[in-house]
């Protein structure tokens, strides 16, 4: 059975109007997306730099700026072996709070919110009052 080609699938999208400026983070953005929406599902191991970059008509250094950017994110791993999309947990570990925030939906966040909420004024009814605190 041969292996599913994702990154292939989705090359057009990937090199739709990316513009002449910007171009690594242009492709940073596209690529967080299609991993965010699982279009390029964890544990997909990218092909070759020299292919990905012939596909999608940019320069290798283009690439391993925009590759390096969703290594620090943690959307992939690099590796001797490859370049692996991570596993959302890992992603959600990794991401900095807004891209968390930003592919959640209105539910998720409300969840949490309520959550803060609850265990703040928890730890609040823990706390001796400030008026308490100056007499001593």
């Amino acid at each position: 059975m041969e292996e599913r080609d994702y990154l292939a699938e989705n090359a057009a999208y990937l090199k739709k109007d990316l513009g002449k400026n910007n171009i690594s983070q242009n492709l940073f953005q596209r690529f967080k997306e299609l991993i965010t929406n699982g279009q390029l599902p964890a544990g997909y191991m990218m092909p070759n730099e020299n292919v990905v970059s012939e596909q999608l008509g940019i320069g290798r250094s283009t690439l391993r700026e925009a590759y390096t950017a969703l290594a620090v994110f943690g959307f992939i791993r690099r590796s001797k072996a490859g370049t692996f999309v991570n596993e959302i947990d890992n992603i959600v570990n990794i991401a900095p709070f807004s891209i968390t925030v930003e592919n959640s939906d209105l539910n998720d966040l409300l969840e949490f919110r309520y959550m803060l909420e609850g265990e703040s004024a928890q730890r609040r009814m823990t706390l001796p009052s400030w008026s308490i605190i100056m007499k001593k």
